[in-house]
């Protein structure tokens, strides 16, 4: 799905881990739900209200 002003940014759930890929929220139309993608990423952690977890921050994200 994608967040942020104007749909800008895109989320998702890789392997039960949350991600996020900033500038790429025009990915999700080329995306469906079980899609095998390929994605470069760095592990971060979201704080977001006083709560902590992890996070795939995608670098760059290609479709199969």
């Amino acid at each position: 799905r994608t967040v942020g002003q104007d749909g800008k940014h895109l989320k998702l759930v890789v392997r039960s881990l949350a991600a996020i890929a900033f500038n790429r929220g025009k990915t999700a139309r080329q995306l469906t739900v079980g899609d095998q993608i390929r994605i470069a990423y760095s592990i971060t952690l979201d704080t977001y209200n006083g709560n902590h977890k992890l996070q795939l921050k995608i670098k760059d994200i290609w479709n199969n």
